[in-house]
């Protein structure tokens, strides 16, 4: 999703600020404390996001793991702040999450074992470098980048202290995952023909 930084805070924010924001209508995340905007997401983000999310939501049917798609707030408590304190609150596209005790009604209030970002020209840099430090920082188990305009999902996978070096996933490959043990899908079924005349 399109993120545009909001600088007209000078101090950092916590969970509970961002609880407190007007309700404009506008999505919004905390990164380190600071604001950012979420623009609308395109119409190809959409199918792929649609595409995915009913594959993995079809596939965990039945079991313990649990998918969420955005808008869901994600609370990663990297800094062990209290609830309220916590200076990073994330909409990631997907997550996944395997134990309900790290969810409640307000979203997730710790790091999912999946999360899932699919790539916009504005928020490339953002997906790639900050969210992956945050990801990382936070311990999540798997973070899938998927790259709509080369069709190819990359997955990071955190071996307890970093992720290692990615695995890439296009066309014919059969994704596979650690968390999802027997999931089994391949690549060219997540990017969907598009559905526009242009």
């Amino acid at each position: 999703m399109s993120t545009a930084l909001d600088q007209s805070y000078a101090y950092k924010l916590t969970y509970n600020d961002y609880l407190n924001l007007p309700d404009d209508g506008k999505r919004k995340e905390l990164i380190d404390g600071k604001l950012f905007l979420m623009a609308s997401p395109s119409h190809r983000h959409q199918e792929v996001l649609g595409e995915l999310f009913s594959i993995l939501h079809a596939f965990l049917r039945d079991k313990k793991c649990k998918s969420f798609m955005a808008p869901y707030d994600v609370r990663l408590p990297i800094y062990n702040e209290n609830d309220g304190d916590v200076i990073n609150v994330v909409q990631p596209d997907i997550v996944i999450y395997c134990n309900k005790n790290n969810v409640d009604e307000k979203g997730g209030k710790s790091a999912p074992e999946i999360i899932i970002e699919i790539l916009s020209p504005s928020t490339a840099k953002t997906d790639r470098i900050t969210k992956y430090r945050l990801y990382e920082a936070a311990k999540v188990k798997e973070y899938w980048i998927v790259d709509i305009d080369n069709e190819f999902i990359e997955i990071h996978v955190h071996n307890g202290i970093k992720f290692v070096s990615p695995v890439h996933y296009l066309g014919e490959d059969t994704i596979k995952t650690p968390v999802l043990d027997s999931f089994a899908v391949k690549a060219s079924q997540i990017f969907p023909e598009t559905f526009t005349s242009a």
